[in-house]
């Protein structure tokens, strides 16, 4: 998934990152550190119900 980030925020998409669809393999410390790093890179973080709501 990291570079599939990287790649479309490198390419201009507009990326979200739907923060109870993913997890860390080396705790939620690491995962917290994830996010962190794709919203410093422009994407944005938001939940499922945040997502099913720009969708309707």
């Amino acid at each position: 998934m990291d570079y599939t980030i990287k790649g479309a925020l490198n390419r201009g998409y507009q990326v979200y990152v739907i923060r109870d669809a993913i997890l860390a393999l080396f705790g939620k410390e690491s995962l917290e550190k994830m996010l962190q790093k794709y919203e410093d890179s422009g994407g944005k973080v938001i939940t499922l119900d945040e997502f099913l709501r720009v969708e309707e």
